[in-house]
């Protein structure tokens, strides 16, 4: 797209709101404008931004308008609601990133009402999605209309138990493809409790009542699709055991932790008359080792009589300094296949799951977190953060191996995510960041920065190179410099080109 340049106007318009207005110039693609619109309420505030662009094709005469929007409105009626609109929606595909804004995969509109009182949560949603992907089919995307949903933890009572309920409540329609109403309660009650040497105790129960209205539901094995009404009920009783040892030596207390959980629920809990719309990705990790269902929605549960195991081993300092370590793993004495391969959970005794966190001071802060087979050992998921250093070089960096799930949509992941940040000296800063594509040896995008600032005025300049290749997206470098006066405002301008 050759050359771009931006450049902002403010307009302060009040005390409570203001526009900023930015052309936006190509040498070799069309040019439009950019405008971002803030407004502050008594009880709630607006954010909006903008852009347009509009191409004259020089051949048949014919206008081409590229645009996005992207915003959000949010009220606070009372101190119990929250009102809003969240709102991300563009022209086409490839708008997004080819003129330089930020963009995930999909992008979703969203309009909500919650209610927060005492005990009690409720929520009211509604969505519509637009996928990235040129191979998506637009008919295919689902529009949500309503997602409620309600959540109620009773106070302590009969043996020093309470109650839960859940409820949920569905519409997903699309163009093209499976339709779904589904109405979900999930009544439940648990108890807490220890014992006189230390150990803590929590019984469960709930009942999983799910009904589905659906359309077109693909069943495969050379079934017809599925047209109707179905239902489950699925009661589900879990045990959590934990004890806590604890030893201090000086400044350091070490905690030592054995968890152990049962949970039994009956077989066959997923039907291939229920369609699958938001349990479709489950990967076994330390945040779902001992939960009852580690699917992340309704439409799946976990049946069968299965434990899980473990422990936690920590040391503190009282100093802030701190070492973790969490190692378990999951036995189920049935088998199942509704956990595929790449899952870790595709066997009857599953891989192991461990977490060690490691910051003795505020210079260190390092987390790895693995997954590897029960039999070879070998890893099917890896990741590392880090972060250390002073002031004057500051290092961070994120490895990422995720293997391919056969069973799901997510092809496997394998990137270096990096970045590093000096302060120079009183008035100069510098940082750099990159990603790299592991398994395709390529370099995915670079970036380095320079800031200038004093009392009076902010100069940060940033260059980076995307090497991003999408339909009509080329490999872009681009130049961006901002001058914030600290008692006026904000100036920007940018170049970028395009090009191999």
């Amino acid at each position: 797209m050759g050359q771009v340049f931006r450049t902002p106007y403010f307009w302060d318009l009040g005390t409570e709101k203001d526009l900023t207005v930015t052309p936006l110039i190509t040498t070799l693609e069309a040019s439009g404008i950019i405008a971002e619109y803030r407004h502050r309420f008594r009880k709630g505030e607006l954010n909006i931004e903008g852009s347009g662009v509009l191409k004259i094709d020089d051949l048949t005469n014919e206008d081409e308008y590229r645009g996005h929007a992207r915003g959000n409105i949010e009220f606070h009626p009372n101190e119990n609601w929250r009102i809003g609109l969240d709102i991300d929606r563009a022209s086409d595909d490839t708008y997004l990133r080819r003129y330089g804004f930020t963009a995930d995969s999909t992008l979703t509109t969203r309009a909500f009402a919650e209610s927060f009182r005492g005990r009690d949560y409720l929520s009211a949603n509604a969505y519509t999605f637009q996928s990235l992907d040129g191979a998506v089919d637009e008919a295919t995307e689902p529009f949500v209309l309503p997602l409620l949903d309600f959540n109620h933890v009773g106070k302590p009572g009969f043996l020093g138990g309470r109650t839960t309920f859940d409820a949920n409540m569905l519409v997903l329609e699309r163009g093209e493809g499976t339709n779904v109403r589904r109405l979900s309660v999930r009544p439940g009650w648990e108890l807490p409790f220890f014992d006189p040497l230390g150990s803590a105790y929590n019984l469960s129960f709930k009942l999983l009542l799910d009904g589905y209205h659906v359309d077109e539901v693909t069943r495969g094995n050379e079934e017809d699709d599925f047209n109707g009404f179905v239902g489950r009920a699925v009661p589900q009783a879990k045990f959590d055991w934990r004890y806590p040892l604890v030893r201090t030596r000086g400044t350091v207390d070490q905690v030592l932790e054995p968890i152990a959980s049962i949970i039994y629920s009956p077989n066959g809990g997923n039907s291939n008359k229920i369609p699958n719309e938001d349990s479709q990705e489950l990967e076994l990790d330390d945040t779902n080792l001992f939960s009852a269902n580690r699917f992340s929605g309704i439409d799946r549960v976990e049946g069968g009589l299965r434990a899980g195991y473990g422990f936690k081993w920590g040391l503190y300092g009282r100093s802030g300094g701190s070492t973790s370590l969490l190692v378990g793993q999951t036995y189920r004495f049935k088998d199942d296949d509704t956990f595929g391969a790449g899952t870790g959970l595709n066997s009857n005794q599953s891989n192991y799951v461990a977490r060690v966190h490691i910051r003795p001071n505020s210079y260190l802060d390092a987390i790895y977190r693995t997954r590897f087979s029960h039999e070879d050992f070998s890893p099917d998921r890896n990741e590392v953060q880090f972060s250390g250093g002073v002031p004057a070089l500051r290092l961070g960096a994120t490895y990422t191996f995720v293997s391919e799930q056969e069973s799901g949509d997510f092809a496997g992941r394998e990137e270096l995510n990096f970045s590093g940040s000096s302060t120079l000296n009183k008035f100069w800063r510098a940082n750099f960041s990159g990603t790299q594509d592991v398994v395709a040896d390529e370099l995915r995008s670079l970036s380095f920065g320079l800031i200038y600032e004093d009392e009076c005025v902010i100069v940060a300049t940033t260059a980076s190179r995307s090497f991003f290749v999408d339909r009509d997206i080329e490999p872009t470098d681009s130049v961006f410099v901002r001058l914030t006066l600290k008692t006026l405002g904000a100036f920007e301008t940018s170049a970028s080109s395009a090009g191999n």
